[in-house]
């Protein structure tokens, strides 16, 4: 039996727990995330599929040696209305949450100042044990799970660049790959203004009170 075929072996006999771990995060993190007052869009998990798994796994033959190596099992976007949100709810998971900082990324600090594109925040994080009142949550403690976070714009453009199916940049023609990059201008632009929207609202509201 290969390392592949053990590693898929070893994911079926935990994809109960997995999906349960799932369900636990997107639940703990809505619970987290309203508890400060922090609006948001959508909060959605999902379980990597067997398939999905394996073809991670025939990529990286050379880099996942084990099950544990892969971090992105488990999985929860967050995408938020403002830009701004997103480091008001990052900074929450910094607090509740231990960090793989040699894993996580932040694309938004990855970009050239000429360079446009996606601007997420992905985390790999785990539960903090000091956390967990109970032993119901013993077999989760230690598994990796990717949180993403997003603003409601950059998430349309990521969908939208998915849909089109490339899988690597190499295979986007030249004129493609402007586009994507004058659209990704225009849409950070956007997330930019929607927030000093937002905050000229406030100030209105804070003057009318004085």
């Amino acid at each position: 039996m290969s390392n592949i075929d053990k590693m898929i072996t070893q994911y079926n006999t935990r994809k109960n727990m997995y999906e349960q771990y799932t369900t636990y995060l997107e639940s703990l993190l809505t619970a987290l995330i309203e508890e400060s007052d922090i609006h948001y869009h959508t909060i959605s998990g999902r379980t990597k599929s067997e398939r999905s798994l394996y073809e991670k796994l025939k990529k990286g033959t050379h880099k996942y040696k084990t099950l544990d190596d892969i971090t992105d099992i488990v999985g929860v976007r967050i995408v938020t209305h403002f830009a701004s949100d997103v480091s008001e709810i990052a900074e929450l998971i910094e607090r509740e949450f231990q960090i793989d900082r040699e894993n996580s990324v932040d694309k938004r600090k990855q970009m050239e100042v000429n360079q446009f594109g996606y601007m997420s925040l992905h985390y790999v994080a785990e539960l903090d044990p000091k956390g967990l009142d109970s032993d119901e949550y013993d077999d989760v403690t230690g598994v990796k799970a990717e949180i993403q976070i997003c603003s409601i714009l950059q998430h349309a453009w990521a969908e939208i660049e998915h849909d089109f199916g490339y899988k690597v940049e190499k295979q986007v023609p030249w004129e493609v790959r402007r586009a994507f990059s004058r659209i990704a201008s225009l849409l950070e632009t956007a997330d930019l203004e929607f927030d000093r929207i937002r905050n000229r609202m406030k100030e209105d509201v804070k003057n009318e009170d004085e």
